[in-house]
């Protein structure tokens, strides 16, 4: 028993000190949010991805439509009567 309660002390000690020393660094913490950063140039989804782009344009247009209802939206319904609006929007879009 002993024993255990000598171990445990020292791992305590141990987290403690590395804890401290980790401590001082953590202000030179940075993040990176450039998503294209997190893939390399040279591979062959990124040379895709960069020639899709190319051609059409950034894919960073987005619409949000909320639709409310009481009840919840999970019914079935419900979700035939929303369903020709997703429609008219994707034709709206390639119209336009």
């Amino acid at each position: 028993m002993e024993n255990y309660r000598q171990t445990s002390k020292i791992v305590i000690i141990i987290i403690s000190v590395l804890t401290l020393f980790l401590s001082f660094f953590i202000k030179d913490l940075k993040f990176d949010y450039d998503f294209e950063s997190f893939f390399a140039e040279n591979d062959e989804g990124t040379k895709f991805f960069n020639d899709h782009r190319d051609r059409f344009e950034s894919d960073n247009d987005f619409i949000f439509i909320s639709i409310k209802k009481q009840k919840g939206v999970f019914e079935y319904d419900f979700l035939k009567n929303v369903s020709p609006w997703d429609t008219f929007f994707f034709f709206a879009k390639t119209r336009f």
